[in-house]
């Protein structure tokens, strides 16, 4: 019986790419990390995860696929997990060889949400940030409660990312891979943290928008 002929990177992109993405597929294919990060962006929401999976599965480079994770993480953190069994995912992220040197030997992280212990703690996604954890433990109390939010310590080893495009201060860890988990604080305390982090996120998109006000009257002056 014929094998079938091995199938190429740009064989398993091709199919995933949108007809205004397809001018970054050769520099991807080459392994330009600004060109992953174009295509992650161009690409639609279902298929960001299948190409991150596909830079994994033909083994590019590490800083090619850190680009991709970090940026398909961002975007649809979902749909990467989805396109990969939870093994593997925790293999690319070790392959892409993120940079933890400037995180602590060990500190604390929260991580917050509707379910029980096991369903929390089978997630990759914590943070440093307490707030913001918060703020996910009362997202959705209203229709799936209890909301939940856990503390845990652990090591700069066990980190696979530290992510800030999303402004979250998000540690990426193994799933089920902290020991020691404790309940920190009750609902009223949540609610609290919850409305700060709200705060503090509508200030900084008020600085945003008052950035990109400025940056269009320089740009008509300059006209």
């Amino acid at each position: 019986m014929t094998k079938a002929p091995k199938r190429s990177l740009a064989d398993d992109l091709l199919p995933l790419t949108p007809a205004w993405g397809m001018e970054y597929l050769p520099r991807v294919v080459a392994g330009d990390p600004d060109a992953v990060r174009c295509l992650i962006f161009v690409a639609q929401n279902n298929q960001r995860g299948k190409i991150v999976a596909a830079l994994w599965k033909h083994r590019v480079a590490p800083e090619v696929l850190r680009v991709a994770l970090a940026d398909g993480y961002d975007h649809d953190h979902s749909h990467v997990c989805n396109a990969f069994r939870r093994r593997s995912l925790v293999a690319a992220f070790r392959w892409a060889k993120f940079p933890t040197d400037h995180l602590a030997d060990e500190f604390t992280i929260w991580r917050g949400g509707s379910g029980d212990l096991a369903y929390l703690l089978s997630g990759f996604s914590w943070t440093r940030d307490r707030d913001i954890a918060c703020w996910f433990a009362m997202r959705f109390a209203g229709i799936h409660p209890p909301p939940r939010l856990y503390r845990a310590t652990v090591k700069r080893e066990q980190v696979l990312a530290h992510l800030t495009g999303r402004e979250e201060d998000e540690i990426l860890i193994e799933p089920f891979s902290v020991s020691v988990v404790k309940t920190d604080g009750d609902v009223a305390a949540w609610k609290k943290a919850a409305h700060r982090h709200c705060q503090r996120v509508a200030k900084y998109i008020d600085a945003l928008n008052d950035r990109s006000g400025s940056d269009i009257q320089i740009a008509e002056a300059a006209q």
